[in-house]
């Protein structure tokens, strides 16, 4: 069972989280990551960054970053949504054999 207590003092807000409640917070939290695109994103927003403030990157450098970003989001709907497809194929074969009974 998590815990969560907050506690008002003069210098702000403070809470005091079990472990366990951290730990499914933080479980939480990477789902959320890990279902929207924000991962990919922050990581092609540094490449980017260190690509044109250390490696002097002009504008086909940039381009090529562009057209990769948008390749590996591109795949990554794919990937979910042929994940969608496959759960419901398998509902559908759950039906049609419960059906035949």
């Amino acid at each position: 069972m998590s815990v969560i207590t907050l506690n008002w003092s003069g210098r702000g807000l403070r809470a005091a989280v079990s472990g366990w409640a951290l730990y499914r917070g933080f479980r939480c939290m990477l789902r959320k990551l890990k279902e929207s695109y924000l991962i990919s994103g922050i990581l092609f927003l540094i490449l980017a960054y260190f690509g044109g403030r250390y490696r002097h990157w002009g504008q086909a450098e940039f381009a090529f970053l562009l057209l990769t970003y948008l390749v590996v989001i591109i795949g990554i709907r794919l990937d979910e949504l042929s994940g969608k497809l496959s759960e419901i194929q398998d509902q559908l074969a759950r039906l049609q054999e419960r059906l035949i009974r």
